[in-house]
């Protein structure tokens, strides 16, 4: 009996030992599954701050690099003063000059400029000219005696040599530079993202104030990529009747580079002011769809297209080139210079870049006897 009770005893004592045994086992299996799940999260959390700090450290060194080819401007029309800012684009060894790009509502009519470089650091320039339908205008300056340490340290950002075209999309990270408000905000920084883009215009959600006008937007290479040029701004009636203008955040306009390159080369070679010609028609937006009892529709061509741009008037207070060589009333609009009008944009980018002593070719579709035909006209402003 007694025997029997010891061998009963031994037997609890080792199956104790053995659940004991798989307990030790079990417990560190699952402590280390949490140790590696500990691991992840922290190694996850690092890549995190790393991408972060990188991210963080190319904004800084793109900075670096392009502010010092960023200027504020001081400019005077004798009896009021203002400022502005502007991007350094070229430097001619022959003369010794520094070429600046700026808008042209800011050197537009001043009778004096002075480019800032910072520090109460100021250097006479004078304007070469500017595109006031696109708004942009060239300084030119020599570095002064008292200024000729700047020369080792100015950045150009040569964009008018750029070899390849430089996409910009929207959700694109973007670096605006300039002075809001007063040169004592010389060469701020905001950042954001491209918000929307056209062939004549982007905007984007980085901030821009007064002040800001003719600086320059990078992107994260530090290739110039527009000239920013406006705040948007929104206009309303009050119950009083009255127009109220309130300042829309986030949505700043900026002129892209092909436009500015455009503009620059002009005012280059003509030395001075660029006077774009008009076309002088107006042409309203007709969506056969949304606009099934609009009175053009009769003029519009049988398409699967739902838009088209159709003549709807003449320029009445002086010439219009376009009644001149040809257009009708209620002409649509389909090509100018052999591109497919897909927007009113196409109409206005073709337009803005053209001067006096260029044409431009126009496909109209007219309705005539009953019958449409396509046309080609050729509109000369020489």
């Amino acid at each position: 009996m007694c025997a029997f009770r010891g061998a009963r005893k031994e037997c609890a004592v080792n199956m104790k030992k053995k659940l004991f045994a798989l307990f030790l086992i079990i417990f560190s299996f699952l402590s280390l599954a949490s140790c590696r799940n500990s691991i992840t999260n922290i190694i996850t959390k690092e890549s995190e701050e790393i991408e972060v700090t990188k991210i963080s450290s190319s904004i800084t060194q793109v900075y670096e690099k392009v502010s010092k080819g960023c200027v504020g401007l001081m400019v005077s029309d004798g009896t009021k003063a203002a400022i502005g800012s502007g991007v350094i684009y070229k430097y001619d060894s022959d003369t010794e000059a520094y070429y600046v790009v700026t808008n042209a509502h800011v050197v537009e009519d001043m009778t004096s400029v002075k480019i800032y470089f910072g520090n109460s650091k100021y250097n006479s320039a004078e304007v070469v000219g500017y595109d006031s339908k696109n708004d942009i205008g060239v300084v030119r300056f020599t570095l002064d005696i008292i200024n000729t340490e700047f020369k080792k340290t100015i950045y150009i950002n040569d964009f008018m040599n750029y070899t390849e075209n430089d996409l910009v999309v929207v959700g694109q990270s973007v670096l605006a530079i300039g002075c809001p408000l007063s040169l004592d905000n010389f060469n701020s920084l905001t950042t954001g993202v491209i918000s929307s883009v056209s062939e004549t215009e982007m905007y984007t959600d980085a901030l821009l104030n007064p002040g800001n006008s003719g600086g320059g937007l990078f992107n994260l290479e530090g290739r110039l990529i527009g000239i920013n040029n406006e705040k948007t701004v929104w206009t309303t009636v009050t119950n009083e009747g009255s127009t109220e203008t309130i300042p829309v955040e986030g949505r700043s306009r900026s002129i892209p580079l092909r436009i500015v390159k455009n503009c620059v080369s002009n005012i280059e070679s003509a030395g001075g002011n660029i006077v774009r010609p008009l076309l002088g028609i107006t042409v309203t937006t007709v969506n056969k769809v949304l606009n099934p009892e609009s009175i053009y529709n009769g003029y519009l061509p049988v398409s699967d297209d739902q838009v088209f741009f159709i003549v709807t008037d003449f320029n009445q207070n002086g010439e219009s080139f376009g009644k001149k060589y040809g257009i009708m009333l209620y002409d649509v609009i389909l090509e100018v210079n052999d591109k497919k009008v897909v927007s009113a944009a196409t109409i206005s980018l073709e337009l803005s870049l053209i001067t006096k002593n260029d044409s431009i070719k126009l496909k109209v579709y007219r309705i005539e006897n009953g019958i449409g035909t396509t046309k080609e006209i050729i509109v000369s402003f020489k």
